[in-house]
């Protein structure tokens, strides 16, 4: 029997029992329960680790595999011959973005420092030119150049919500284009705009093309006091060339993503004081779960129907940018 396969219970549920089809989870097929040629749609996340994903070359049949993340670097290597790559921006792209800008501002505004403050019980007068935050520490995305990097639909999340505040938001792609009438900048000038940049937001996917594209030159060409911020993908940044350089105090960095991930607990960029770190959640919140599982019954049905299928990546499995 065509067989669906699926991560979680939640999406066993949102799917039912469609006609002629069969909803398995993966252990199931893993126990031996599925036979692999009956395996027809797949669904699959990073948290079922690395020999789950080596399984899906055991699939002939599959024509569809539906990541649950925006990324799916970590599947590249796996995708079954003629099988469509699907992620799940739908989702998670806005979500994704809203951190991205919480954890700019926070940075630029200097919210860690407040909080330690605040556990201090200590009023830290903003109006003392000595004091530990003094007004002139403080800066904001009204008027700033912010350099975007990925123009994707997390990209494109990003910037919006950067241009509402204020900020003059110059995106970047492999290739130059125009979109919603504004222009998208080649990579071949990045060089140009970085030491124009107040903040460096990145929402790059990882490929050949962008893995530790942010290195030591790179992070030289920005000028003293920007932000880099990065909810793309760890490796797109050399980390050890970045923690030298925000090290030195000249550049500051907001990061949900690093490169490795978990990061270690003795490494330096947990205590760097210009350094704000989040654990790889921006795209998460309460109603996630929920909202994958509805989305993998709409691609699945949207599939058994012959219907098209939304946020189709196959293409960008070949070394590319969004």
């Amino acid at each position: 029997m065509d067989t669906v396969l699926v991560v979680d219970e939640l999406q066993r549920r949102a799917l039912g029992a469609p006609a002629g089809w069969r909803v398995a989870s993966w252990e199931e097929f893993e126990a031996g329960a599925v036979p692999a040629a009956d395996v027809r749609f797949v669904v699959i996340s990073r948290e079922g680790g690395v020999e789950r994903r080596r399984r899906m070359r055991d699939l002939p049949a599959v024509e569809r595999v539906q990541v649950m993340s925006v990324g799916f670097d970590y599947v590249m290597d796996h995708l079954p011959s003629g099988a469509r790559l699907h992620n799940a921006a739908a989702v998670i792209a806005e979500t994704t973005a809203e951190q991205g800008l919480l954890n700019i501002l926070a940075a630029l505004r200097r919210l860690p420092d407040y909080v330690r403050a605040q556990d201090r019980a200590d009023w830290v007068d903003v109006d003392d030119p000595t004091s530990e935050i003094p007004a002139a520490g403080l800066r904001s995305l009204v008027g700033a150049t912010v350099v975007q990097l990925g123009h994707g639909v997390v990209g494109k999340a990003l910037a919006r919500r950067l241009a509402a505040c204020g900020a003059e938001v110059v995106a970047f792609a492999r290739s130059a284009r125009i979109e919603a009438g504004r222009p998208v900048l080649p990579l071949a000038e990045l060089d140009e705009w970085l030491p124009r940049a107040d903040v460096v937001a990145s929402a790059l996917p990882l490929s050949p093309a962008t893995r530790g594209l942010v290195d030591a030159a790179f992070l030289a060409r920005m000028k003293d006091g920007a932000l880099f911020s990065n909810v793309g993908r760890g490796a797109t940044v050399d980390t050890a060339d970045l923690t030298a350089a925000v090290a030195t105090g000249r550049i500051g960095a907001s990061l949900d993503v690093v490169d490795p991930e978990p990061l270690p607990a003795d490494h330096p960029l947990w205590r760097l004081p210009n350094v704000l770190l989040t654990p790889h959640m921006a795209g998460d919140h309460r109603g996630t779960l929920g909202e994958l599982a509805a989305l993998v019954a709409a691609q699945f049905e949207a599939y058994r129907t012959g219907r098209p299928l939304v946020d189709d990546v196959t293409a960008m499995v070949e070394p590319s940018l969004p």
